[in-house]
């Protein structure tokens, strides 16, 4: 039987691409990660539900 995934590839790598902020405060609830297959995932540092604003983190050089 097949995994149900959209990719061939099996995700073994994640890196952070963005902030999930508050959007009153500004405060960090979550990170936005990108998986080495391409695909995109949320992860909370708490069970936030509010209303949230998304940053994209720009690599520094």
């Amino acid at each position: 039987m097949e995994r149900a995934t959209h990719c061939d590839e099996d995700r073994l790598e994640a890196k952070a691409i963005g902030r999930i902020l508050d959007r009153h405060s500004g405060k960090v609830v979550g990170w936005i990660y990108e998986w080495n297959t391409g695909e995109r995932s949320r992860m909370w540092i708490t069970n936030y539900r509010g209303r949230v604003v998304y940053e994209e983190i720009t690599p520094t050089q």
